[in-house]
């Protein structure tokens, strides 16, 4: 072994190394301090326990990868490989002679080093603060494929660098942001993939293991935590360092805190004071995040960077995810967890509320202290915690989560004036908020006959059912333009005012004639859905087939509503319903049903031909070559064509203040 003293160009002073190195492995440096270097001095050295192998490869016969492998090949999840302290003062004097001869040895101590195991503990990350995910392989961050908008690189040093400043260890990492507009982010190493769903006001994330084959999940924060999860099953992890491994690929995780907080208030009426939302659910930590949350600020939906109002939906009197019941006057505030400033409230104005199998919304005041408050229905995902080992709740939360985005996708960048606006959206808690307009939607009682002999029947005449498929079908031509299909247009998603009615305090202007609203079905057109209501559905689904032409059956069906030919569909008790799933798996039953209400339908449309007035004529035309057989039915572009001639004035009240 050559004299690491020996004259020479060496750029350190003498002793440099070993003295970095001894303090390193814990070792005092005989006869060296800190001083030997000026850039040396500082914060001590952070000690590191090591493992000394049974024999040191030789150096110069190239052995150094046979020896880390051995190094591999003996650590165990709770004892990953380490570095030898005899190495590192054996690799200082091989790479301060390595110097002398003019050799470039300072590079292979850094490849040889990057592939010894350097875990996230030993590494100093700083990072952007509002990372929640940090992920490192042994062979960098090229060996990783992270899917996430949020997504950074970044470089990271161990916290006791073993080489000189001027020459320092660097460590490539990938951080992932918790978006706004982002449910998960998914990892793939190899045949190992991951994918990490953020928990709604948690600090725990949900891990589902999407690879063929198991991995285990080891802590290393917490000492003998682990577990095994199979293949497409999931469990739930906390915040701390974890190792992640399926035999085939191995990757280093640190999952952070969320960065925000909430609080409510009751009505200011009752004198209650504001306190935390955790307060009211013991199951929630009450720390604070040591970061910021994500920036969120108003902007319009329409634009890609565009930060908007994020919303936090909450009502009525039984369990909440969030721990908070939110009554009438209540007001929930979203928090930064470090700058203690409130990102936005949301106070609820009305006892109504909607509740289904997808969610719940309600009525609310959004007020993000920037702009002026505005009335919006909040919409949330309809969301439970998971149990741990509980598989059918991991995948209920994950169904939610898939829920939210698949909406947010196909809503927020849709601006069209018959086409309802998002206005506002937050991921933490699966939330959208959507502009509150007064009018009434056409399954409701203020358009519905609701007793006598007309129950049932639209309260509207034939102009308002112009006015229903002028609006509309120019919504779904510009659905059409995008190769969108909302695969849910019934009476209850319609919208319809006769008059203007004019902006009142938080309420936003609403426009005399119908608006298409509830986008949570909404998709690409070449996805085959399975979701909507039954009566609906274009006949074409029966053979699998569900494209642009069927938005355009479904609302040929709430013309024959709004036309007064039929009673609302899902008030006909003659025709009950059936699953549309069951009509996709070739359920003889539902396919009955769906075969006895086409008949039904084509047998109003021999009716609809027999009419005295000229624009009723060519309201019903069109109607009937709505509900034709999808490869000659007219499509939404050529009915938004044709419906634009017509003179809609005389029907609404433009202008007009609502009178109630």
């Amino acid at each position: 072994m050559p004299d690491p003293k020996t004259q020479s160009t060496n750029p350190y002073p003498d002793g440099f190394l070993q003295a970095r190195l001894s303090k390193l492995s814990g070792q005092e440096a005989a006869s060296v301090t800190q001083n030997d270097h000026p850039k040396s001095q500082g914060a001590p050295l952070s000690n590191v326990t090591v493992d000394e192998p049974e024999q040191l490869p030789d150096q110069q016969d190239g052995n150094l990868q046979a020896w880390l492998a051995e190094i591999s090949a003996r650590a165990t999840p709770d004892h990953p490989p380490s570095v030898p302290s005899s190495y590192l003062v054996t690799q200082a004097a091989h790479f301060t002679s390595g110097v002398e001869n003019g050799l470039q040895e300072g590079e292979h101590l850094q490849e040889d080093l990057q592939k010894i195991e350097l875990g996230l503990d030993l590494l100093d990350l700083q990072c952007d603060p509002r990372f929640r995910l940090i992920f490192h392989h042994p062979d960098g961050n090229s060996a990783m494929k992270i899917e996430s908008v949020g997504a950074q690189e970044f470089i990271a040093q161990p916290k006791a660098a073993i080489i000189a400043p001027e020459d320092p260890l660097l460590i490539k990492l990938w951080g992932s942001l918790q978006s706004r507009s982002e449910v998960r982010c998914s990892l793939t190493v190899n045949s190992l993939r991951c994918d990490f769903y953020y928990l709604p006001h948690s600090d725990d994330v949900i891990l589902h293991n999407a690879g063929v084959s198991p991995m285990s999940i080891v802590s290393r924060s917490s000492g003998a935590c682990s577990e095994r999860v199979q293949e497409l099953l999931a469990t739930t992890i906390q915040p701390g360092q974890w190792r992640i491994s399926n035999g085939d690929s191995t990757v280093d995780l640190q999952l952070m805190p969320r960065r925000y907080f909430l609080e409510f208030e009751e009505d200011p009426r009752t004198g209650a004071v504001k306190r935390p939302a955790e307060a009211d659910n013991p199951s929630i930590p009450t720390k604070k995040a040591k970061a910021p949350a994500g920036a969120v600020t108003t902007a319009s939906p329409l634009h890609p960077m565009a930060q908007p109002q994020p919303v936090l939906p909450r009502e009525d009197q039984g369990p909440v995810w969030a721990g908070v019941n939110l009554d009438v006057n209540c007001t929930v505030t979203v928090t930064d967890a470090v700058t203690g400033q409130p990102e936005y409230s949301l106070r609820r104005l009305t006892n109504w509320s909607h509740k289904n199998s997808q969610g719940e919304a309600f009525k609310a005041i959004l007020d993000d202290g920037r702009s002026k408050p505005q009335a919006v229905l909040a919409k949330r995902m309809g969301y439970n915690p998971p149990t741990q080992s509980n598989q059918e709740e991991y995948r209920r939360a994950r169904y939610a989560a898939r829920a939210w985005l698949q909406e947010f996708t196909a809503h927020w960048r849709l601006q069209h004036d018959r086409i309802v606006p998002l206005l506002a959206w937050d991921s933490r808690m699966l939330c959208l908020c959507i502009e509150l307009k007064p009018s009434h939607d056409l399954s409701s009682t203020f358009w519905r006959e609701d007793t006598g002999p007309g129950a049932g029947l639209f309260r509207g005449d034939i102009g308002d059912a112009c006015c229903i498929l002028a609006h509309i079908s120019s919504a779904l031509a510009f659905l059409g333009k995008h190769r969108m299909l909302h695969n849910d247009i019934k009476p209850a998603n319609i919208l319809y005012s006769k008059v203007d009615l004019p902006a009142t305090g938080p309420y936003s202007a609403a426009a005399a004639g119908a608006i298409l609203i509830d986008f949570g079905l909404a998709g690409p057109a070449d996805i085959v859905s399975t979701g909507g209501t039954p009566w609906y559905v274009a006949p074409e689904f029966k053979d699998g087939e569900r494209d642009l032409p069927s938005d355009v059956f479904s609302l040929g069906v709430v013309l024959l509503y709004a036309m007064r030919c039929i009673v609302l569909p899902e008030k006909w008790r003659r025709y009950p319903g059936w699953s549309i799933r069951d009509v996709r798996r070739k359920v003889p039953a539902a396919i009955k049903a769906m075969e006895e209400w086409v008949d039904a339908v084509e047998t109003q449309l021999k009716e609809l031909k027999i009419s005295d007035d000229a624009g009723e004529t060519e309201l019903r035309n069109l109607v009937c070559q709505m509900l034709l057989p999808h490869t000659q039915r007219i499509g939404a572009s050529e009915l938004a064509e044709a419906t634009s001639k017509w003179d809609l004035s005389p029907f609404l009240e433009t202008g007009a203040r609502a009178t109630g």
